[in-house]
């Protein structure tokens, strides 16, 4: 049995394949197996899986009958019983990781006996090959009392920087009832299983993000879809009894981050002449489903200075929120996008 299982979810993938494959046959630590979740597709994505399947490590291919998204191939490979490692990946295909992402990832884990390791990555333009951004990389090297550690709200949501124990995931998934695949609600719903997360503060991964799309990717339809999702976690969390009661303040803090200025601000800058109604929709949300997000100490003005710029940043928008004039913020949001052609991922 290998000690980390990779899933990587595949569909019209075929392009990048290649590619995925030189940078695991490249990996240092060699003790890992991998499961690839082939959503049908009409590339030569399953020819180029097929004539790949006879590795240096074991290679299996689940097929999924209908093609559903990320979200849940990551779900389907942790639900067909197939991952037996102590570690799980979630690798995308179309990314490429360092060759030392495996050994150091391991030996991060296991030398502090934590739940989850994370390492730091560039946000890569895929266009033109540009570094954006440099993200994860300024981390204690432990943290642990996850329910009231101020690090943990600023934590990168997306799987594919992570290394998971296996046991830490139990009913924890990616899809929600009615919903698409969000990272977020899959983070939030692990860690109050985990003891600690441990960090390498060193880019191990390079994360490819379209810019095209990078703002249009967040219409309102997806915004109400997001909300459900976060109200379907509010209820996981509630009937899953003492363990989970501790994190409320965490989720909260989340829901203002994520949902309250990243998922918000996009849809605004998706539909601008629907911007008022917007913003107006998600502060209702915001009072009537997560009431004390006005005043959550995670993003309290001590606590926020002590984050640095970004931290400021997010407790001016709580203000601006409060007073009726977050779409300040939209506007000057997107104007820096536009003139830096950087979206910051909130």
């Amino acid at each position: 049995m290998a000690k980390v299982t990779v899933v990587i979810p595949v569909y019209n993938s075929g392009k990048y394949l290649n590619r995925l494959f030189s940078a695991l046959d490249g990996q240092t630590f060699k003790d890992f197996s991998v499961i690839i979740v082939y959503d049908e597709s009409s590339d030569n994505t399953f020819d180029i899986l097929e004539l790949n399947q006879i590795r240096d490590y074991p290679v299996s291919i689940l097929q999924k009958k209908k093609k559903e998204g990320v979200g849940a191939a990551r779900d389907y490979a942790i639900d067909s019983g197939a991952i037996n490692s102590t570690y799980v990946w979630f690798l995308d295909a179309d990314d490429f990781p360092h060759k030392d992402f495996l050994a150091k990832m391991v030996a991060s884990s296991e030398q502090n006996n934590s739940s989850i390791s994370i390492c730091g990555f560039n946000r890569i333009d895929g266009e033109n090959g540009h570094i954006i951004a440099r993200e994860m990389v300024s981390n204690p090297n432990l943290v642990s009392n996850l329910a009231d550690n101020t690090v943990i709200p600023l934590i990168n949501p997306a799987p594919w920087n992570k290394l998971f124990r296996m046991d830490v995931i139990k009913d924890a998934r990616f899809i929600y009832p009615g919903g698409t695949g969000e990272d977020t609600l899959f983070l939030l719903k692990v860690l109050p299983n985990c003891r600690s997360i441990s960090f390498v503060n060193e880019v191990l991964y390079n994360y490819y993000v379209n810019l095209q799309s990078a703002v249009s990717n967040t219409n309102q339809q997806l915004l109400e879809v997001t909300k459900s999702g976060y109200i379907e976690t509010k209820v996981f969390f509630e009937t899953h009894g003492e363990t989970y009661a501790p994190f409320m303040p965490l989720l909260v803090a989340f829901v203002f981050l994520r949902l309250g200025i990243g998922a918000t601000t996009r849809a605004c800058l998706t539909s601008p002449k629907d911007k008022a109604k917007i913003i107006k929709s998600t502060k209702s949300f915001l009072d009537s489903n997560f009431p004390t997000w006005e005043k959550n100490r995670y993003w309290s003005f001590s606590s926020c200075v002590k984050k640095g710029l970004k931290g400021i940043m997010i407790w001016r928008c709580r203000y601006l929120y409060k007073i009726g004039l977050f779409g300040i913020f939209v506007r000057e949001y997107g104007l820096f996008s536009k003139l830096f052609k950087k979206d910051i991922r909130w």
